[in-house]
């Protein structure tokens, strides 16, 4: 399976690093890498890749033109996604089902 953070820039993520050690620990033969897509191209980038993924994390400043992108689409968007307008999480199903979600508020909730 094929996972990837998006962003402009993203050559300082530390997610594929991170991500990638886990999957290997855990023995799985999943990939994780970056790709840089700037906020014009998010959504062709989506078109075009999305089923060849199984889902994305996405940087500053996609995240508002990702939650934008998954009304478009009629993507279901989880709680924290619609009370903040703005999505940091994709997921594709294995039946191609779409969904975004924001775990930046749970995460803030949990560090304060």
């Amino acid at each position: 399976m094929n996972f990837a953070v998006l962003g402009d820039p993203v050559d300082h993520s530390l997610s594929p690093t991170v991500h990638q050690a886990a999957y290997d620990l855990l023995g799985l033969d999943w990939q994780y890498s970056r790709i840089q897509v700037d906020e014009p191209q998010l959504a062709t980038f989506l078109d075009a890749n999305a089923l060849h993924y199984r889902g994305f994390s996405l940087t500053m400043p996609l995240k508002e033109e990702l939650f934008r992108i998954a009304g478009q689409q009629n993507w279901q968007a989880d709680e924290a996604a619609r009370l903040l307008e703005s999505a940091n999480t994709l997921v594709v199903g294995e039946n191609g089902h779409v969904s975004v979600a924001n775990t930046d508020l749970a995460g803030a909730k949990q560090a304060l």
